[in-house]
């Protein structure tokens, strides 16, 4: 993110994304603030021949960066997802949760002489808005917590996560949060060890200290299944969760068995936001 704006659609060197803002804000039903993500590709690209039109404000061509299209199509798929991830979970609290609403999609260049491109074939773009009001202030921290966390947001860790805050069917929407769930859990539990994180959790005689050390070490190293594995990562990274949160996961992983299994589930009984909430609090969501 090289830039951003919180409270407007408009700002140097960017192009102008819309004429006419307040319609825009009418049609869309859209109030400020506005996210805007700047990807900026890795180096300056040439144009050989194809469609041009120049305008006293742009330049409009066809299809013409095939190239560029790629690593912008690339940088979306491998970087977007931990972004708005990041971001949905510092920007949320546990009790008002913030949900990044996409706007809008645009893809443009700048000539040496500072004109402004558009590629016709590539028109679509993504804004969010929130509903809460913040401060700058406040923003400016949640931003910067945002960019701390985006080093365990890998494409894999998170696309689930991802995929359910865009989905509109709420049994795929809940599958996605608790397959995040596994997955993170999964990850999280392959960076703890015996020694330097699980050992100290245990009271062990010195008298025993050897094999009393193996045979816990031992039941370290067996937990294989979700249950086991979250249990661990709870008691030993995830600070901020408590009984409740084992109780939720508990109760979300039999709705995800039954589902598993073939067993039908109403959709009332999805839990579909208790498994959101504890998406978001194992990784770091505040509480207020």
């Amino acid at each position: 993110m090289s830039q951003r704006k919180y409270t407007g659609l408009n700002t140097n060197p960017w192009p102008k994304l819309v004429d006419h803002y307040n319609q825009w804000q009418k049609d869309n039903k859209a109030l400020p603030p506005y996210l805007i993500i700047h990807f900026k590709e890795s180096f300056s690209r040439e144009l050989n021949g194809g469609y041009r039109q120049e305008t006293d404000e742009c330049i409009f061509t066809y299809d013409a960066f095939p190239d560029g299209k790629k690593e912008i199509k690339e940088w979306e798929e491998d970087r977007l997802p931990g972004i708005i991830t990041s971001l949905t979970v510092n920007l949320s609290t546990l009790d008002r949760q913030v949900e990044l609403v996409p706007m809008g999609r645009s893809v443009f260049g700048i000539t040496k002489k500072g004109d402004t491109l558009f590629d016709l074939k590539m028109t679509t773009s993504a804004v969010g808005l929130v509903s809460s009001p913040r401060s700058i202030n406040n923003l400016d921290d949640q931003l910067n917590s945002s960019i701390g966390l985006l080093p365990i947001l890998t494409k894999d860790v998170c696309r689930n996560f991802y995929a359910a805050l865009n989905e509109l069917d709420r049994m795929k929407k809940f599958l996605g949060y608790f397959q995040f769930i596994e997955r993170f859990t999964h990850s999280t539990f392959k960076t703890l060890t015996f020694t330097n994180d699980a050992k100290k959790t245990f009271e062990i005689p010195n008298r025993l200290d050897v094999q009393g050390s193996k045979f816990f070490e031992k039941m370290f190293t067996d937990a294989k299944t979700i249950s086991q594995r979250f249990h661990w990562c709870a008691v030993l990274e995830w600070q901020n969760l408590d009984d409740d949160d084992i109780k939720c996961f508990l109760e979300i992983k039999k709705i995800r068995d039954r589902l598993s299994h073939g067993e039908h589930v109403e959709e009332s009984d999805l839990s579909l936001e208790k498994a959101k909430t504890l998406s978001l609090k194992i990784l770091g969501a505040p509480k207020i």
